[in-house]
């Protein structure tokens, strides 16, 4: 699978500590936060794909 680099991805600096310190202690250095996260938005958008796509399909008939 093919990774991005996307320069401009902020997230606040509390979430970040929170998601550095929940990383640290259950993936032991198996995975980054970068990759924590990455692991988290998949499962999200997996989990919520109708509903996404649903709202999706909404606003692109609004903007027609």
């Amino acid at each position: 699978q093919r990774q991005m680099c996307i320069r401009d991805r902020y997230i606040s600096g509390q979430i970040h500590a929170v998601i550095s310190r929940l990383v640290h202690v259950i993936a032991d250095k198996d995975i980054t936060v970068g990759g924590y996260i990455d692991t988290v938005l998949a499962e999200h958008l997996e989990r919520h794909k109708e509903e996404i796509n649903e709202l999706y399909r909404q606003k692109r008939e609004d903007l027609i």
